[in-house]
């Protein structure tokens, strides 16, 4: 004779494998872009992986005083505006403000990013001169 489990105790016991299930779930936290916004997230379904690459590679050199600076990510086409020095300031970010230029020199031409395959950002001059760090 098959013993099966009795009604109410099977409930309580899906009831509880969903709780953990839920609070195993929100203890890992988001990674959240809060020195840039995504503009354009084109046909990108997750965009964790530029949410990571962005928040660990320092894009001070890209980023103006007082003007958002547009990131363009190729093949994908996503895009991405840094916020300016003193957005991050009025957000309470320590930021020594005299650091940053109000506009890139002239023959500055803006790279085009991309992801590699083990999620480190890549930026790709189509003119050497233009490297300006």
């Amino acid at each position: 004779m098959i013993r099966r489990p009795h009604p109410p105790l099977l409930f309580l016991k899906t009831i509880a494998l969903f709780c953990i299930a839920l609070c195993c779930t929100s203890m890992v936290q988001q990674e959240e872009a809060t020195t840039f916004v995504i503009k354009d997230k084109a046909n990108v379904q997750d965009l964790s992986r530029y949410i990571h690459a962005l928040n660990k590679a320092n894009m001070e050199t890209y980023r103006l005083l007082n003007k958002r600076t547009v990131l363009t990510f190729e093949p994908q086409k996503v895009i991405v505006e840094l916020l300016s020095a003193k957005e991050l300031e009025a957000k309470g970010n320590k930021i020594d403000l005299a650091s940053y230029q109000t506009e890139f020199p002239q023959s500055f031409e803006m790279p085009v990013f991309s992801l590699s395959t083990d999620g480190w950002l890549l930026a790709r001059y189509s003119n050497e001169k233009s490297k300006f760090h």
